[in-house]
């Protein structure tokens, strides 16, 4: 008759391995090396920069070649479409220009600074705060082409300025009476020095939630 206490050693015996240390028998190897995961990992990242790299350029096309005569949401004409996208370019180039004015190109740009990242291998850290910070960037943005352009004076003088968008005279029509009253100098208004500062603070924040090096930067701002 076997003895219980054979069977509990028996059964310690068979975890262990040769060298007498125990190892429990419930654990699992993983189902794929820890050099095949880095692999596919690194693979899969730069798949994902290849498509930020795309969206990015594609935003880019549609703006650089958006016009003003062609049929989109809000503009009603009969003319044939000049935007390079056709008509999903002209309607994502209208309703980025409506909102931002000229910040629309920092909406394009940013997934092409990560998506070179990626590619490229380069760490980006703090990625949640980097893309919380970057709608507050483009709304100082889109304030600060608003101001540099005049304001509602338009930079002619004759009318209100498209240069912000519509999110840019929201907002400059808020913060711009909480600031105090500044004297006009070298033919510059209050108005363009509230631009000035938005727009300097907006573009400082935009580079560091792009991830821009500072040899990038001097490219964009170029």
């Amino acid at each position: 008759m076997p003895c219980p206490g054979l069977r509990g050693s028996g059964k310690m015996m068979s975890g262990r391995w040769s060298d007498g240390s125990m190892v429990d028998p419930e654990i699992k190897k993983p189902i794929l090396s820890p050099m095949l995961s880095q692999f596919l990992r690194r693979r899969f990242m730069e798949l994902l920069g290849v498509l930020f790299m795309l969206i990015g350029t594609c935003l880019l096309i549609a703006l650089f070649s958006a016009d003003h005569g062609d049929p989109s949401f809000g503009v009603a004409s009969t003319n044939e479409t000049v935007n390079l996208l056709g008509a999903t370019g002209a309607n994502i180039a209208s309703v980025l220009e409506q909102m931002l004015g000229h910040a629309a190109y920092g909406i394009a740009l940013f997934p092409l600074c990560w998506g070179y990242r990626l590619i490229r291998k380069q760490k980006i850290g703090q990625k949640r705060v980097r893309l919380i910070m970057a709608p507050i960037a483009l709304a100082l943005l889109a304030t600060g082409f608003f101001g540099i352009a005049g304001g509602d004076a338009g930079i002619e003088g004759g009318g209100e300025t498209n240069d912000g968008g519509a999110f840019g005279k929201i907002f400059f029509d808020f913060v711009a009476p909480l600031i105090p009253e500044i004297p006009p100098a070298a033919g510059l208004t209050a108005t363009h020095y509230i631009g000035i500062g938005f727009g300097l603070l907006g573009l400082i924040i935009w580079a560091w939630s792009a991830a821009l090096s500072r040899a990038q930067l001097v490219l964009v701002v170029a």
